[in-house]
């Protein structure tokens, strides 16, 4: 049998991590759950350490208790494309009806539009706004951030036919709204204390946050969902994603171990991992 220092991570896929197991785990703990699991560990892990809970459902009262920006850790087009690719899944289960050279373009002014807000240290909610208003503003973003290219493209776009170029911005506006609703919005951008008796600003969070023990103990991170058809999963994923990666490239700093093992559950995990991540994260 292996020791706890032969197992740089814990992978549950599914449910296979019990409410007992998840109060018990020894190490930083990810989990994508339900409520009342959440409910049922959470004073176990608060003993631990700092629980952060990230909620775009509203089942818990206090719902997230951070905000997290997607694009606060992306850097170049690559990664705008990525993040773009995330996004844009659901294009194809959309009420309307697009045309295939129609997805493309949308596809294109997406991933235009992100890497525009990743070279501003924008938020998501930053590009649903210059798709609903159809801005210029990240095509000088672009040009002064020197991605020319992407600058001219977006600028095309920008110049079609009043009919067209509204079918495509306005069904980036139409799809970002329906990921990003209220609850969702709030935990992908700051919220700003802007009269007397708001809640105060909650903290960003940063994947750093989970492995630091000096600040947060044995730290533990929830993602609630209960709906497997919900919009916000391809929010839960990409965080999911980033955190793995997180994690993968920890462990490698520390040598190829994190003590004590990180636990992680989630049902997207396998699925989502590349065959050689796969080799440095046995399954338990």
């Amino acid at each position: 049998m292996s020791s706890p220092n032969d197992e740089p991570l814990r992978v549950q896929p599914g449910n296979q991590l019990t409410a007992d197991r998840l109060s018990s785990a020894p190490g930083p703990v990810i989990a994508v759950t339900d409520v009342a699991t959440f409910h049922k560990t959470r004073e176990a892990r608060t003993q631990l350490g700092s629980v952060f809970a990230f909620d775009l459902e509203g089942a818990i009262p206090d719902r997230s208790t951070f905000w997290w920006n997607p694009l606060r850790t992306a850097r170049g087009a690559a990664a705008a494309a990525r993040i773009s690719h995330e996004l844009t899944k659901g294009f194809r289960r959309t009420r309307r009806q697009y045309h295939n050279a129609t997805l493309i373009q949308l596809a294109d002014a997406m991933r235009h539009l992100i890497l525009a807000a990743i070279n501003k240290d924008e938020t998501l909610l930053k590009v649903q706004e210059w798709a609903a208003t159809q801005s210029e503003e990240p095509v000088r973003i672009l040009a002064d951030s020197g991605s020319n290219t992407q600058a001219k493209l977006l600028g095309s776009l920008l110049k079609t036919p009043h009919d067209h170029r509204g079918t495509i911005f306005e069904g980036l506006d139409d799809h970002l709204q329906e990921v990003l609703d209220d609850t969702a919005a709030a935990c992908v951008a700051a919220s700003a204390r802007n009269k007397p008796g708001d809640p105060p600003a909650k903290p960003e969070f940063t994947p750093w946050q989970l492995f630091d023990a000096d600040s947060h103990g044995i730290a533990s991170l929830y993602i609630i969902t209960s709906r497997a058809d919900s919009p916000e999963n391809l929010l839960i994923s990409m965080l999911t994603v980033e955190l793995t990666a997180f994690a993968i490239m920890y462990a490698r700093l520390m040598g190829g171990k994190i003590y004590p093992p990180l636990s992680i559950a989630s049902p997207r995990l396998p699925r989502m991992m590349k065959s050689h991540e796969i080799g440095i994260i046995p399954q338990i």
